[in-house]
């Protein structure tokens, strides 16, 4: 890898971090990893955190070994630079640029409210490209603003996409407005999630396999109305005749999983 790509891209990193300091604690910062750990994995998946201000890895899950057969010890930003595949770099390049300008421009109570999802192929230990889908959300800002710490959680999806059209969406946890398929310019018009909050609960137990049951005992909801909602659910997502795979592949497609 160029020292250059390294040094170009530590910058636009950089450029979102006002301190280096942050008011949340490591308990805190802990927590959020749990949260996100179960809310956004999508088959076989790792997740890490990421501190923009040192540009280093501070912790990965073991399951990195799993996915890509590389020791935790050795996946470092250097790893993902050099084995991120030759022709998605510029676009990979440009989608962190914009999702730094979009961070950016956000007022200090909507900096965790939204997480950023884009795909790329990453060389995995054995050689072999591996299409990753890459989720992170702001799980510290610093004092002053800015964003100091990151999760993200990257799923091997190459058995669900197999174009090499890279996207990159920003996506609302709280309800407002999302932004799918943006380019390196303007923002295209928002979208809003249709569903429900208790929806949206059942539709992430869904694209964990979670079975009607298994929903139910988790949500202390009966099955009658799990089911319900999960008719409401592919009929507001135009997914009817869908099942749970379908979905997450469409997701995938469309931009806003």
């Amino acid at each position: 890898m160029e020292r250059k790509v390294l040094e170009d891209i530590s910058k636009v990193w950089c450029s979102i971090v006002r301190s280096d300091t942050a008011k949340q604690d490591d308990g805190a910062v802990q927590d959020a990893y749990r949260h996100y750990f179960h809310m956004f994995g999508v088959g076989e998946s790792y997740c890490f955190i990421f501190n923009l201000a040192t540009v280093e890895i501070e912790s990965v899950s073991e399951s990195v070994e799993t996915a890509l057969g590389l020791r935790p010890d050795l996946f470092t930003i250097r790893y993902i630079l050099e084995n991120i595949h030759p022709d998605d770099m510029p676009t990979f390049l440009r989608f962190q640029k914009r999702a730094s300008d979009f961070f950016s421009d956000l007022p200090p109570d909507k900096k965790t409210a939204y997480k950023t999802r884009h795909d790329y192929r990453l060389r995995k230990a054995d050689g072999s490209y591996a299409r990753i889908l890459h989720q992170a959300v702001v799980i510290q800002p610093d004092d002053n603003n800015g964003v100091l710490r990151i999760f993200c959680m990257c799923s091997d999806i190459s058995h669900l996409k197999t174009d090499t059209v890279m996207k990159l969406s920003f996506i609302s946890l709280d309800g407002g407005a999302s932004f799918l398929n943006v380019d390196s310019g303007t923002l295209p018009k928002p979208t809003f999630n249709p569903l429900t909050a208790r929806e949206t609960e059942v539709f992430l137990l869904l694209m964990e396999n979670c079975k009607t049951r298994e929903i139910a005992e988790r949500l202390n909801l009966s099955e009658h109305t799990v089911n319900t909602h999960r008719k409401n659910i592919f009929r507001k997502l135009k997914a009817d005749g869908m099942d749970s795979l379908d979905l997450i592949r469409k997701g995938i497609q469309d931009g806003w999983l």
